[in-house]
């Protein structure tokens, strides 16, 4: 479904990513794991055109994408959810949500992508009418995924989802990204939750530095001593 071949990325003279190949099946769950600024975000926005890579290719769904922007690589299906959440603090929970509707295709299936929503998050559709900025910050981090549903993605990709909720939302937020995966959604998850990652997906890569260090069934990175004594503090 996605595959990226020898990937360079730089900004400006200073090189970030260095030949990463990484491959996601269509219904995969896959992590991206690795230290503050190992390159797990510069991957994910260059994926989605944020970022040029000046070397390699990405191809989704069989179509080279590299070069195109990224409302095109949007429309396709291929959702960011930023770190940081990125929300529109000034609109209404629902407006940003409506906001995840814009291209012509999600638009026409807003109510159904919006009951999908609500279904997975309850407590959002009880603060439809409150101003985004004003809701707790695990309501605001189920807004911006909520927003990325209504694009109609078939590929989502989160960054660092669970960043500054405390232990139990953030377990609460993981456990909802294996439901969306269970409802057939393929997803490529970055996150510091190192053990609930692997828990939780099927396959991981570890980047150190700007390039693959490691990659494999979660499975097996869970036994492996580098993973659990660098990443887990076993």
């Amino acid at each position: 479904m996605l595959e990226l071949k020898s990937i360079d990325v730089f900004y400006g003279h200073l090189q970030a990513i260095w030949d990463v190949s990484i491959s996601v099946k269509s219904n995969e769950f896959i992590s991206i794991l690795g230290s503050n600024g190992a390159g797990k975000t510069t991957l994910l926005n260059t994926i989605v055109g944020l970022n040029k890579a000046a070397a390699g290719s990405i191809e989704y769904k069989g179509i080279r994408i590299d070069n195109l922007p990224p409302y095109k690589i949007c429309a396709m299906g291929l959702i960011l959810i930023p770190e940081g959440r990125k929300i529109f603090p000034m609109m209404s929970m629902l407006e940003n949500l409506q906001m995840g509707a814009y291209l012509p295709g999600p638009r026409k299936t807003v109510k159904q992508n919006l009951d999908k929503v609500y279904a997975i998050y309850p407590i959002l559709k009880k603060r439809a009418g409150q101003l985004a900025g004003t809701l707790s910050g695990g309501e605001q981090q189920m807004l911006a995924i909520g927003r990325g549903i209504m694009s109609n993605p078939e590929l989502l990709m989160l960054d660092e989802p669970t960043l500054g909720l405390s232990p139990k939302l953030a377990l609460e937020m993981l456990s909802s990204l294996k439901n969306l995966h269970t409802q057939g959604m393929t997803l490529v998850l970055v996150s510091q939750e190192t053990m609930q990652c692997l828990q939780l997906a099927e396959r991981a890569y570890v980047l150190e530095n700007g390039r693959v260090a490691l990659e494999g069934q979660c499975s097996t990175l869970l036994a492996d001593d580098k993973v659990r004594k660098s990443y887990m503090g076993i």
